[in-house]
Parts: structure tokens; C-alpha cells; sequence
């Protein structure tokens, strides 16, 4: 495990094409960009349960709950490691981005919001 801070763009791309799976950590992040930009690279990833990640599903990604301890973490990490070898893994998180909304609907839809407030 290795813990990076301040990467560059550069630095950042290269770490997560050589990674394994990807950890997110964080009990209140509700969406997690660095997760999505890990899925880019075909790389599964670890998560705290409990927010917007959890509709991701199990096909790639594998959830914890905020008291799972180390044991819990150690095996998450070990099932993450499968499912990137799972021949049906690149096919999954292509329909994780199939099913996201475009930049420009959710901008055009917080703005309707916005404009329908003031």
C-alpha cells in the first residue's frame, strides 16, 4: 500500500494504469470522482457503504461498512483483485458510463433547478 500526495496529472495517470485496484476510503464523500477516473483504467475499487456509491454494484466495486475493520478490508481488497480479473469486468464498468448522465444534462438540469428557485 502506498499513499501519494500532491501527483501530477502525469504522475497520477501513470499510477493509475500501473494499479491494481483503486481504494477510497472516505466515510462522507458522496461522489467520489478519483473512483470513476480508477473505472476509466479498468480498475475496481474498495469503498465505504453508505452513499452515492453503493449503486455502482458489486460488479465492480466492493463495498464496506464504516466499522469493518482491518480482517474486513484485507478481504475486500483480495475480492477487489478478482473481480479486475474476471473476464465480464471491462464489459461491467462499461455499463457503469453507459448509464451515467452526460456533463451537460446534469448542468442543464441544476440549472433548471436553480432558475426554478429564484
Amino acid at each position: 500500500l502506498f499513499v501519494f500526495e500532491n501527483v501530477s496529472e502525469e504522475s497520477l495517470l501513470d499510477l493509475y494504469k500501473s494499479s491494481d485496484i483503486f481504494l477510497h476510503t472516505s466515510l462522507y464523500e458522496g461522489f467520489c470522482l478519483p473512483v470513476y477516473e480508477a473505472l476509466r483504467f479498468f480498475k475496481p475499487f474498495v469503498f465505504q457503504k453508505g452513499h452515492a456509491l453503493d449503486s455502482l454494484g458489486s460488479s465492480v466495486s466492493v463495498g464496506l461498512k464504516g466499522e469493518d475493520g482491518i480482517k474486513e478490508w484485507a478481504f475486500a481488497i483480495k475480492e477487489a483483485k478478482k473481480l479486475s480479473e474476471d473476464h465480464f469486468f471491462e464489459s461491467s464498468v462499461e455499463k457503469v458510463f453507459d448509464s451515467l448522465s452526460s456533463w451537460d444534462d446534469v448542468a442543464s438540469k441544476v440549472k433548471k433547478i436553480y432558475l426554478g428557485l429564484v
